[in-house]
C-alpha cells in the first residue's frame, strides 16, 4: 500500500491518499470511496504561465470526489499525477468500462464558452467603432484588433461549446494519458 501526498496548491494543506483493496482513501477522511461502485470519472488539464492545473473527479453513487493540483512542475504535481495514474490502474482491473470524460467537465466548457463568446462580442465592437469613425485616432489599429480579438474568443467559444461533446476513454486510456 502506497501514500501519495501532495498540496493541491501553494497555500493549502498537505493531502494524502492511498488506494487499498479497491478503495480510495483519504487520510483524515470519514469514508472510503469504492472504486468498482463510481458511475463517471472526468478528467481536465490546462497550463497557464508556468502553472499546470489538473483534476480529476470521481462520481459515486452519492456524490463526487475532487481531487485536484495547481501547481507548477516539481514533486507535487508528481505525485498527483502518481495517484491519478495508481486509480487508472486500479480501474483497469474493478471498473475497466467505467467512462472518463476528458476536457475538464461541464462548469469548465460553460465558464471558458462564456469567456470566449463576450470576449469576441467585445471584438467585434472594436471593429464597429472603427468602422464607423467612433473612435478618434487609430481607426485601423481599432479594426485589426477587433478582428484579432474577435476571430481568437470567438474560436476558443466554439471550441468549448458546452453542446459539444466531449472525449470519453477508458480507465486504460486514462492511465496513458498521464504518464
Amino acid at each position: 500500500m502506497r501514500e501519495y501526498s501532495f498540496k493541491p496548491a501553494l497555500l493549502a494543506k498537505e493531502q494524502v491518499w492511498t488506494i487499498k483493496d479497491g478503495h480510495l482513501l483519504k487520510r483524515g477522511g470519514e469514508n472510503a470511496l469504492k472504486l468498482a461502485e463510481l458511475t463517471g470519472a472526468t478528467w481536465g488539464n490546462f497550463a497557464y504561465r508556468g502553472t499546470q492545473s489538473e483534476w480529476l473527479y470521481l462520481q459515486g453513487p452519492d456524490d463526487v470526489t475532487k481531487l485536484a493540483c495547481n501547481m507548477m512542475e516539481g514533486p507535487e504535481l508528481a505525485s498527483f499525477r502518481s495517484l491519478v495514474a495508481a486509480i487508472a490502474h486500479e480501474l483497469e482491473t474493478v471498473n475497466p468500462q467505467l467512462p472518463v470524460k476528458t476536457g475538464g467537465g461541464t462548469a469548465f466548457q460553460w465558464s471558458l464558452f462564456l469567456i470566449g463568446l463576450f470576449g469576441g462580442l467585445f471584438g467585434l465592437f472594436f471593429v464597429y467603432a472603427g468602422v464607423m469613425g467612433l473612435v478618434k485616432r487609430s481607426e485601423g489599429f481599432a479594426i485589426l484588433f477587433g478582428l484579432l480579438m474577435a476571430g481568437s474568443l470567438l474560436y476558443m467559444a466554439w471550441s468549448f461549446a458546452p453542446w459539444r461533446t466531449g472525449t470519453t476513454v477508458t480507465p486504460s486510456e486514462l492511465l496513458k494519458l498521464v504518464s
